[in-house]
């Protein structure tokens, strides 16, 4: 068995989550949380763009500015902790388009100013009020690319594609039998590889 077959095979369309272990993460989490709300989990969202094992697989997803890149290299030994999640309910040929469809965003830049507008609607209890000032489909968050991808092939994670957070997603992921986990929040380490099968 080569080293790679330890890992799950990931197919393109899969939702990575993530959960930082610095400040902006931690600020974007409770940015992300309304009063009352339980607890948010992850902070991040993209999509892998294409297949293979946790070593090779690609993911599209916004940071700084919009890449297409490897998973593992940007992961490993981050402490970054990572989830994975499949739609069960979605064709392999549709899951392709919706990788595509998150790829197409490579290199746009980032949208800065409307990670400040959630903040702001976090004092308005989650409304869609400030974010609705700057809504620019050319400057994405990672949650607005996510969703968007999804919402052009007919699939919602319960609320607009540009109203979604990261939360979002992963709230209606969790709870829905159209998905299954294929990897559960926990770090990417060399030594400790986290799956569930």
């Amino acid at each position: 068995m080569g080293r790679d077959s330890y890992f799950e095979q990931l197919q393109p369309g899969d939702l990575v989550f993530t959960r930082g272990p610095g400040f902006i993460s931690a600020a974007i989490r409770w940015a992300s949380r309304n009063f009352g709300e339980a607890k948010t989990e992850v902070n991040h969202v993209g999509v892998i763009s294409r297949g293979g094992s946790i070593r090779k697989a690609e993911i599209s997803e916004a940071r700084w500015r919009y890449l297409v890149h490897n998973l593992w290299n940007a992961y490993v030994n981050t402490g970054h902790q990572v989830a994975i999640f499949r739609a069960v309910n979605i064709s392999p040929a549709t899951r392709l388009c919706i990788a595509k469809r998150a790829a197409r965003l490579k290199d746009t830049k980032y949208g800065w100013a409307k990670i400040v507008l959630h903040a702001l609607d976090k004092f308005l209890n989650g409304a869609y009020f400030f974010r609705r000032l700057a809504f620019l489909p050319n400057r994405p968050i990672c949650s607005y690319a996510a969703a968007k991808s999804y919402a052009d092939y007919g699939f919602s994670f319960g609320v607009p594609a540009y109203r979604a957070q990261p939360d979002d997603i992963w709230d209606y992921v969790v709870n829905s039998d159209n998905y299954e986990c294929i990897r559960p929040l926990c770090p990417i380490t060399e030594e400790h590889p986290c799956r569930t099968r």
